[in-house]
């Protein structure tokens, strides 16, 4: 089964600067959208009056633990309405109740917002068939093909953007390993047993 690697300590730095900045305020529906998506948690928006309006002034999902998860990842409650004021914590069925009270959420920035989040937090209990739980199920299933018929893809140097080459299969490949890069794509590695 392939290993997938955490993100290294100065690009998880970078993305949580970079998730902090794009979805804590502005962008927040997408992430809630695509936690919610990916998690199964329970869609939740801060309702506020704002000129004479009702609106969602914040949205995330509710942490199963207690508190709310969004772009600050687990949040207390208290923690949750410090940066937008008191108002209605409100639960949403679904995701077009929400879109009711906000602005149109697009469908590619969900994704994008979601592919993200899994970067971020691998160790969230996303569902089966998210991006990252496909891809992980993807390079098994490479993995047993490789060794199958005794050829193994690996990149000549460790660069996304590079084009795979083929290997013959030497007998030291231990699998593949998947590497986070930090923008919401990853990249593949034939790892080889350690030689002790």
């Amino acid at each position: 089964m392939p290993t997938l690697r955490p993100l290294d300590p100065e690009t998880k730095e970078f993305l949580e600067d970079l998730v902090r900045g794009t979805y804590l305020d502005g962008a927040c529906y997408e992430l809630a959208c695509a936690l919610y998506r990916g998690l199964q948690w329970k869609l939740i928006g801060l309702i506020q009056e704002m000129d004479g309006e009702i609106v969602v002034r914040h949205a995330a999902v509710r942490h199963p633990d207690g508190g709310f998860f969004d772009a600050r990842g687990h949040v207390t409650e208290e923690e949750f309405l410090s940066p937008f004021g008191p108002g209605e914590i409100r639960d949403f069925a679904l995701q077009d109740d929400l879109r009711k009270l906000t602005r149109p959420i697009q469908e590619h920035a969900i994704s994008m917002a979601g592919k993200l989040a899994m970067s971020l937090w691998p160790e969230l209990p996303w569902t089966k068939h998210t991006y990252v739980n496909s891809l992980v199920a993807f390079v098994g299933d490479l993995e047993k093909l490789c060794r199958r018929h005794g050829f193994w893809l690996y990149a000549p140097v460790p660069n996304p953007a590079s084009w795979p080459q083929i290997s013959v299969e030497d007998g030291g490949e231990s699998g593949y390993e998947i590497l986070p890069t930090g923008n919401g794509v990853y990249a593949i590695n034939r790892c080889f047993k350690s030689q002790e």
